[in-house]
Order: structure tokens, then C-alpha cells, then sequence
């Protein structure tokens, strides 16, 4: 915008334009996986998100785990070997804080931008591909699927009638503000989740993506 305010962070990066609704903290909190049933080795939980917002997540206790979606209204977390909890927190365009002190920045239509009552998102960078440990600015952060890569598998042993899947899925390691991403897999189903003599699949899919999270750092929200 020409004119009005416009605050830049310590790095020149642009804050507030006076303008434009900031990306702000609307909450928080932690979803466990659970087993799902029928499917050996892969974990679940989901957590129910609106159109305009995203997830940053974290798995706790340094273990792997991946999350996707935001379609239907749920933001979907996935663990292998066993349950894992998961810090996220939700971000959107800014609503209304309700405090009545402090800064509160109005665009030239009327309509609240960015109030102090709620943090604003602070983008670190991109975390790309897979490997690490990537060590970022912020003592700690949280990621945003971008993209996921995905590779799926069905293959059928010899004299076994019954088919074996595997789902291999980039997953993310997080601990303070190192992160590692690993192609994993997610979820196993069959005879054996290794058959002997049978590791080549008879058909497979994958959606050639390779794994992109947002960094996002969390000092500023704690």
C-alpha cells in the first residue's frame, strides 16, 4: 500500500502493510494416533480444520510422523510402530482477539487486520526433499505440508492368496529446531509386512512428488 502503517520485522521482512489481514495464531493443542484397524503398523488421528486455515505440527518425543490433508475438513496425522502425540497449531487469517488494549490495525475498509492478541505466523523457510538434521533460526519450530511424496505397493507372494500393501510417505523428525525428513513406511498390510521371496510389488503408485514443508518457527508463540 502507498500510504498508512507498515511495520518490518528485524530480517526487512514486511509484518503489517495496513492492509492486509495478517497469518495469525487462531489455537493450539495436542492429537494423539491410534491403531487403525486391519492395517498392521500405521497410526492415525485427525483434527478438524476450517477452509481458510492450516496445521504446523510437531511429533513429540523425536519420533517420525507425517500429516496431510485439510480436505473435508480434517487435517490427518500419521505414526508408524506405535502411538504418537503431536503438538499443532492452527493458523489463519486474523480474527478478532477480543482484548481491548494494545495495538488493533484496521484496513481502509474497516475491517480488523491484525490485533495484539494473537501471534502472528513467523515463516522461517522451506525444508525440502528429504534428509537433515537442517538446523533452523528459532530455539524451536513446527512444519506445513506443502508437499508429501507417496509411493503405494500391492504385491502377492508365492502361495499366498492373499495380497500384501505397503504405503511409504515422507515423514518428518523434529526436535527443538533440528528436522529430518525420511520417506518411511507408513503403512503395511498382508501376510507378512516383509514377504519372503516376494519383495517386488506387481503394481505400484506414486503421485512423483517430492516431500516440501514450511518452517515455521515458535518462539514467538510460547
Amino acid at each position: 500500500m502507498p500510504a498508512g502503517l507498515i511495520i518490518y520485522g528485524d530480517g526487512g521482512q514486511m509484518q503489517i502493510d495496513g492492509s492486509t489481514p495478517m497469518v495469525t495464531l487462531r489455537r493450539s493443542g495436542v492429537v494423539a494416533t491410534s491403531a487403525v484397524s486391519g492395517v498392521p503398523s500405521m497410526y492415525t488421528g485427525a483434527l478438524s480444520v476450517n477452509g481458510d486455515e492450516f496445521v504446523a505440527f510437531r511429533p513429540q518425543g523425536f519420533n517420525w510422523g507425517t500429516m496431510w490433508g485439510n480436505g473435508n475438513g480434517q487435517a490427518l496425522f500419521a505414526s508408524t510402530g506405535g502411538p504418537v502425540a503431536f503438538d499443532y497449531w492452527v493458523f489463519g487469517p486474523h480474527q478478532d482477539s477480543g482484548i481491548n488494549y494494545g495495538l488493533r490495525v484496521w484496513n481502509e475498509s474497516g475491517g480488523l487486520i491484525y490485533d495484539t492478541g494473537r501471534p502472528m505466523c513467523n515463516v522461517l523457510g522451506s525444508h525440502d526433499g528429504t534428509g537433515g538434521p537442517t538446523f533452523w533460526g528459532n530455539s524451536s519450530v513446527a512444519v506445513v505440508p506443502k508437499n508429501i511424496h507417496c509411493f503405494f505397493e500391492i504385491g502377492v507372494p508365492p502361495n499366498y492368496v492373499a495380497s500384501w500393501q505397503r504405503q511409504t510417505m515422507g515423514g518428518v523428525q523434529i526436535s527443538g529446531n533440528q528436522i529430518t525428513t525420511s520417506n518411511r513406511v507408513m503403512a503395511a498390510n498382508g501376510p507378512t509386512e516383509s514377504p519372503i521371496g516376494k519383495t517386488t510389488p506387481d503394481s505400484s503408485w506414486t503421485n512423483n512428488q517430492d516431500n516440501s514443508f514450511m518452517v515455521v518457527g515458535l518462539d514467538n508463540l510460547f
